[in-house]
């Protein structure tokens, strides 16, 4: 058992060090952190203990515009304190990220990204900007000493709830955000499901998106390795970045074992951050 553990907690690894090399790949987003100001400086036992019963908040963005930012990185010392919440900010960080923030139309559309259908992938909470807005909002209203951290839990899930966006210009409206958000699976998302690829239609922004979700493509039956059970098969170019933005991709783990599957996706162009 301990040793299935660690080879567990091996594979989540890699995963984490494989998603932070394909994401500096392939992501234009602009990297910015925030580190609050209480890492900085030694703290006595009682300060910690404060600090580690406080809710914490860890942000990555997706296409936000450089005002929305600015704003943010503004904000966000004092959002924490009044809110009595730890926040930090390490834009491209998806795998360690509890919530990716995104511009989005009036619709709740945001533009398909690199870093919007990896966040779909590693089943993240995609919210609109609307929702550090009501943060911001909130912060304004009260003060950290007239709330607990139990009310203020119900509020962030009730908030993260109502401003999880709605899909993507591309694809149009999609379950797939509310599904990643939703999903309470522990496993990579793909884990077990062998992507059958034999006319080399799969792009290298597809191939690190599935191996980012735990699966593998073209896989062989060896002595040494088990062949995955479930497989899709690619009968078109950019069908997967299809698959994850339709939500299609996230019900493959809830199917049964020995299931396979073919999503029939039409292809579109790839400009800048874009994707199709």
């Amino acid at each position: 058992m301990e040793d299935k553990e660690n080879m567990d907690n091996c594979r989540l690894q890699n995963l984490e060090n494989i998603s932070r090399i394909y994401i500096q790949k392939y992501c234009n987003q602009p990297s910015i952190k925030y580190t609050p100001y209480f890492t900085k400086r030694l703290l006595t036992s009682q300060e910690e203990e404060k600090i580690r019963e406080r809710p914490e908040i860890r942000l990555a963005f997706s296409d936000l515009l450089l005002e929305q930012m600015d704003f943010i990185r503004s904000t966000v010392g004092r959002i924490s304190e009044i809110l009595n919440c730890t926040i930090y900010i390490d834009s491209n960080n998806l795998m360690w990220a509890t919530h990716v923030i995104t511009n989005t139309t009036s619709d709740g559309l945001c533009k398909r990204t690199y870093n919007y259908l990896a966040s779909i992938i590693m089943k993240k909470s995609i919210v609109s900007f609307l929702w550090y807005a009501d943060l911001f909002d909130r912060s304004k209203k009260m003060t950290g000493d007239k709330h607990s951290t139990l009310s203020f839990m119900q509020y962030l899930s009730q908030v993260t709830q109502n401003n999880i966006v709605k899909g993507d210009c591309l694809g149009g409206p999609s379950k797939a955000p509310m599904l990643a958000h939703m999903s309470t699976n522990p496993s990579p998302l793909l884990k077990g499901l062998n992507v059958k690829d034999k006319k080399h239609l799969l792009s290298p922004m597809e191939n690190s998106l599935i191996i980012m979700a735990g699966g593998v493509v073209n896989a062989k039956n060896t002595s040494t390795q088990k062949k995955p059970s479930r497989y899709i098969k690619i009968t078109e170019e950019r069908e997967i970045f299809k698959m994850v933005s339709s939500g299609l991709l996230l019900t493959f783990q809830t199917l049964d074992s020995e299931t396979s599957s073919s999503a029939d996706v039409s292809s579109s162009s790839t400009t800048d951050s874009t994707i199709s």
